[in-house]
């Protein structure tokens, strides 16, 4: 016995609360004369994609009021499993296909995952146009991410689990965003447009 929870409740729960916050917030700033409605822009599109990334990496949330039975996935070695793969992989012809293509997916998907976590946080506040610092939180998140999957599975989420390659590809992917910061957006807009997103860097707001 148990319920499942699908990505949806997090709409469902999170979006009034954040219009809320974000309209009182909003008053507040514009009575100091510091709204910005590019900043709000892409403060709203950055509380999607997190929405979003929670979605894809921790729902459906299975809670199984009877216990879990079977072993937890925990992959601490970078790699490991990728050359265990392979191996395996190289001794069924007829698998190959499907592994290389389960390879493309898992590597790009996990990059994917966090380049727009890379790209948002420097251009929303300026402390983050410190590449070790952005680094720093996106490898905290992710690594968050996959302790939280660790824990689901003890509630009854089947095949969650936690590897070391995912965190690496997730940093490595906010690393790329961060670049693409670095090398597109600043050379494609101007000081006074960026500053104008990233103002009142010392509030959440």
């Amino acid at each position: 016995m148990g319920i499942m929870l699908d990505s949806k409740v997090l709409f469902i729960i999170g979006l009034p609360i954040w219009i809320l916050v974000r309209v009182v917030l909003i008053l507040k700033n514009r009575s100091k004369g510091h709204f910005s409605i590019k900043r709000e822009i892409v403060l709203n599109l950055f509380f999607v994609y997190i929405i979003c990334n929670i979605g894809i990496t921790l729902f459906p949330l299975f809670i199984n009021w009877t216990g879990q039975d079977g072993n937890v996935s925990i992959n601490v070695v970078p790699v490991f499993n990728t050359i265990k793969d392979v191996s395996m992989a190289s001794q069924q012809p007829e698998m190959q296909n499907f592994m290389i293509k389960f390879w493309i997916k898992n590597i790009l998907g996990n990059m994917l995952l966090l380049f727009p976590f890379g790209l948002l946080l420097p251009i929303l506040w300026k402390k983050f146009g410190n590449m070790k610092k952005t680094l720093l939180y996106s490898f905290l998140f992710t690594l968050g991410i996959e302790i939280i999957q660790l824990l689901s599975y003890y509630v009854g989420n089947i095949g969650r689990s936690f590897d070391i390659d995912d965190i690496i590809l997730n940093t490595f992917g906010a690393w790329l965003g961060y670049m693409f910061y670095k090398k597109i957006v600043l050379k494609c807009f101007n000081k006074q447009f960026l500053d104008g997103i990233h103002r009142n860097v010392d509030y959440i707001n």
